[in-house]
């Protein structure tokens, strides 16, 4: 219909042309799929993406990975590298978002609890403890407290452990020698979560 207008200007036959191709394109977009999309409207996963997936499938599967929720959670795994959140549902201690919303879907699996019996967690980087902002100095003549289970792979320390790392208030030792240098390039946040997590 609109292709046999026809506009009477100078340059009538460019307009007729660029307003032909502006109508017609929703019928071409509608063919042909678009650049970089799949069937179904759903992105092709590119290699970046598997490896993240990989990861968090891997750390998933692990010892250190207790999740409250079925199926688990994403987020522990991708902000801590384990999930303190099974033993903190039982223990009465908050969750993380994403299973607290599982919780909320019905999807929560620590025996005797139900979705109202659950707190959230505050985000990482506004974490508090005990009135004061995750990070703050202990108080002077304040004795520290000792963790002898490494905060990256939940192994009980032998003796002094390989190494040590004061956070807070908490004296953390550690199982062998690579995982000193993971917790200590993790955020303070992050490195009091493991903390939390193991104690």
């Amino acid at each position: 219909m609109l292709h046999s207008i026809k506009i009477r200007l100078v340059t009538g036959t460019a307009v007729a042309a660029i307003v032909s191709m502006v109508f017609a394109a929703p019928s071409i977009a509608q063919a042909a799929p678009m650049n970089g999309m799949m069937k179904g409207g759903m992105m092709p996963q590119t290699a970046a993406s598997k490896r993240v997936s990989a990861q968090v499938a891997k750390i998933k599967a692990g010892p250190n990975y207790k999740c409250c929720i079925r199926p688990m959670c994403d987020d522990c795994a991708v902000t801590m590298g384990s999930c303190p959140c099974g033993k903190h549902a039982a223990m009465g201690m908050p969750v993380c978002t994403q299973c607290k919303g599982g919780w909320d879907a019905g999807m929560g699996v620590v025996p005797g609890k139900t979705a109202a019996d659950i707190k959230v967690m505050k985000p990482m980087g506004g974490m508090m403890m005990k009135g004061k902002k995750m990070g703050a100095a202990p108080a002077a003549g304040t004795k520290r407290i000792v963790v002898n289970t490494c905060p990256i792979t939940g192994g009980k320390v032998v003796g002094k452990g390989v190494g040590m790392s004061v956070v807070g208030k908490y004296e953390v030792h550690f199982c062998c020698a690579g995982c000193k240098p993971i917790f200590d390039k993790m955020s303070k946040a992050q490195q009091f979560a493991k903390i939390q997590a193991v104690i």
